[in-house]
């Protein structure tokens, strides 16, 4: 009898004085992985637009400066700039750092852009999140693989920082039990019996165990990946985030030549010289895309958290889970992305530009400026020097030589515009 009472007893112990498991620590109660594209493709949207990039260059002025430094500079302008109007505009001017071109090309083979990618969370259980998702962007390959994800520069996600408070958890458990015989234990597993026949045994334990944690959000850990043609952008979150939001991510696309063109402007300076073999004539090429669109493919893989119960409370140690991963493919989803193209502008009495040649080198081509200022100034000069009709070649500087067709020789000087250059 004792025996048994005996064997009884220690199981209860041991029952309440078993190790302590937490509660509000756990990721769930339960979870069911499955895979199922469906489902994700059902719970999970993303889509992407571009929008343009913030100005990265802002000019320092005098202003910007400590006072120490501003009297520093005063003081050393005024060494330099006896005149007022000299000294007042050394003050006022912007200490720019940026480098004027001077190479004579200007580059539009690289695009740099901001691709803004929306990820929405299509569920209507509040309980319910995206636990991790990857985002797939590949360039449409029917270019022949001309443009290519060179860098992702900056990598950011728009989440809000909310404290919730804090949530504690006691439990306590208690057992008395009576019996012929007198079993005493402690948490360190130390036991003694007494018999003393018909004498009562009272058997105690106790066990108390406490949790708090703090539910706050944070950020989630975002990364990218580029190879020839695709940009991946991966999120994985903890606890309690839903990775719905924005993704900004700043790229940089490289277009080869198969897909570049080359124009050479022309610039004319001192146009109010009586000679016009002094008028100053600077040449600058122009590498710019043919295409004007450029089509993004998005695909995506994610998990998807659905709570089947327990999703009443914000803690998710008490969830049950089913865990969706899936993978989402469609065609019709891609983001456009614009390419730039710069405007040329050209002169022209209808819509063929006035042609210019190369005296020493009889290299010709379309009279095309890159400045409609420049343009405007020559179409002035023109007219100032021809009253009705172009009845001749015109020699500019030292080496050029405007060419006029028949046909613009029986037009009107008045007659002569500026227009876009249809590239």
């Amino acid at each position: 009898m004792k025996t048994i009472i005996f064997s009884l007893l220690l199981s209860v112990l041991f029952a309440s004085c078993s190790s302590f498991s937490g509660h509000l620590t756990r990721r769930y109660r339960s979870i069911e992985v499955i895979e199922d594209d469906s489902i994700i493709k059902e719970r999970v949207d993303v889509h992407a637009y571009t929008i343009e990039k913030d100005g990265s260059y802002a000019p320092k002025t005098i202003f910007d400066l400590s006072p120490d430094a501003q009297a520093a500079l005063i003081s050393e302008l005024a060494k330099k700039e006896v005149k007022t109007d000299a000294f007042i505009s050394g003050l006022t001017r912007d200490f720019s750092s940026k480098l004027s071109d001077t190479t004579g090309i200007m580059d539009y083979s690289l695009l740099e852009t901001r691709i803004v990618v929306s990820i929405r969370n299509k569920s209507h259980q509040p309980a319910d999140r995206i636990a991790k998702i990857n985002i797939t962007l590949t360039i449409d390959t029917t270019k022949n693989n001309s443009i290519t994800f060179l860098s992702c520069n900056k990598l950011t996600t728009e989440y809000q920082t909310l404290d919730l408070g804090k949530l504690h958890y006691s439990n306590t458990q208690s057992g008395e039990l009576a019996g012929k015989s007198f079993i005493a234990a402690n948490r360190e597993g130390a036991t003694t019996i007494k018999g003393e026949g018909a004498g009562e045994a009272k058997l105690s334990a106790n066990r108390s165990f406490s949790e708090e944690i703090l539910l706050k959000q944070r950020m989630v850990a975002s990364n990218a990946f580029i190879t020839q043609n695709t940009l991946s952008l991966y999120q994985e979150s903890i606890g309690g985030i839903d990775l719905t939001g924005n993704i900004l991510a700043d790229i940089t696309l490289e277009i080869r030549n198969s897909l570049l063109n080359t124009e050479k402007t022309y610039s004319f300076s001192e146009l109010s010289t009586q000679d016009v073999s002094n008028i100053k004539v600077s040449e600058k090429l122009i590498v710019y895309p043919t295409v004007e669109n450029l089509k993004v493919y998005i695909t995506f893989e994610a998990d998807f958290r659905e709570v089947s119960k327990k999703h009443q409370t914000i803690s998710e140690s008490d969830d049950k889970v089913k865990l969706y991963h899936g993978e989402v493919k469609d065609a019709n989803n891609v983001v456009i992305l614009p390419i730039i193209k710069p405007k040329l502008w050209t002169l022209t009495f209808s819509e063929l530009p006035l042609r210019i040649r190369n005296i020493h080198t009889n290299e010709e081509g379309d009279l095309l400026f890159h400045s409609h200022d420049d343009a405007k100034k020559m179409v002035a000069w023109l007219k100032s020097k021809y009253n009705e009709k172009m009845n001749e070649k015109i020699v500019v500087g030292s080496k050029y030589e405007i060419s006029i067709s028949e046909f613009e020789k029986s037009m009107n000087i008045e007659c002569l515009t500026v227009a876009i250059y249809k590239n």
